[in-house]
């Protein structure tokens, strides 16, 4: 990550913030959308785009377009629920829920460096309203042990036309399996908590696991729903973006609403993958988006 970078996107979104001020609006002022609940999660790489050619990437990035860029191709999905890792800070969560008129939560992580100042985090954007939003809920976090959620864990509790629906983001750890499923032993009771009380509830983010890992495995026991099928069959991949040979980002739902999964798919597609033909093409990020879409019927 090149701290240069991250500093001139945060200063950027900043300034997006505030000329769009009054644009998201706020609880009051928006309408529940009615229709599916179309959920995406999206490694955002911090809004450093991705590509073989990283001086063309560089200046979209100082051109101050990347965030715009992010919030038209999202738009052109009509999500209703949003899922951000590796956001660069708060501001750019609140820029890019202004331009697509979206509430947002934002989860700091819990480790820094000079290039993230407020640490690895993530965002959840929302058209429905945010009822709750609480960080590492599970957990006290001055006693949380340094190598659990150095990236985030978040959640929020939306009021849909299905009824509330607690959306549980996260970003896993990338190096350590057993680090992994530590967090997953704290994040799966309060998920199970949630169905427990009659909710439906989706986890979701980029989990950094594969389809073939212990952490899958752990996660299908509790009896969530991977929005894009189970481990058998031709894997859909969503890593890199330039050309995806692994799957690491995921919509798991449970509750009433996995009974509702009408479609979902990766996003190999438009500004999100990279044309190998193209020496100037750059995706938004090395990751590739996940959409999972919802019926609300009952």
């Amino acid at each position: 990550m090149r701290t240069t970078t991250v500093i001139a996107a945060m200063a950027l979104a900043a300034a997006v913030v505030a000329s769009m001020a009054g644009c998201a609006g706020s609880a009051a002022d928006r309408v529940t959308p009615s229709g599916d609940i179309r959920v995406i999660t999206y490694n955002i790489r911090s809004f450093e785009g991705y590509t073989k050619n990283w001086d063309r990437c560089n200046d979209v990035v100082r051109r101050g377009q990347m965030a715009e860029r992010f919030a038209l191709e999202l738009s052109l999905y009509d999500p209703t629920v949003i899922c951000l890792q590796e956001v660069p800070g708060e501001a750019s969560a609140a820029a890019l829920a202004a331009r697509l008129g979206m509430h947002y939560a934002h989860f700091k992580g819990g480790w820094k460096s000079k290039g993230w100042p407020e640490g690895i985090s993530g965002a959840v954007l929302s058209k429905y309203p945010i009822l709750e939003a609480k960080p590492h809920p599970s957990l006290n976090w001055a006693d949380r042990p340094e190598d659990l959620f150095t990236r985030f864990w978040g959640r929020v509790v939306l009021d849909t036309p299905a009824g509330k629906l607690a959306v549980h983001a996260m970003h896993g750890y990338h190096k350590d399996s057993q680090v992994r499923l530590r967090e997953l032993a704290e994040v799966l009771p309060a998920v199970q908590k949630d169905v427990r009380e009659g909710m439906s509830v989706i986890l979701l983010g980029d989990l950094n696991h594969r389809p073939d890992s212990p952490e899958y495995e752990r996660i299908a026991a509790i009896g969530m729903t991977d929005s894009l099928g189970g481990p058998a069959g031709p894997a859909p991949l969503t890593y890199s973006s330039i050309e995806p040979k692994g799957r690491i980002d995921y919509i798991w739902s449970a509750g009433p609403i996995s009974k509702h999964l009408t479609s979902s798919k990766v996003l190999f597609e438009g500004a999100f993958r990279t044309n190998l033909d193209d020496p100037n093409s750059y995706a938004l990020s090395d990751h590739l988006p996940v959409l999972a879409a919802f019926s609300t019927s009952k």
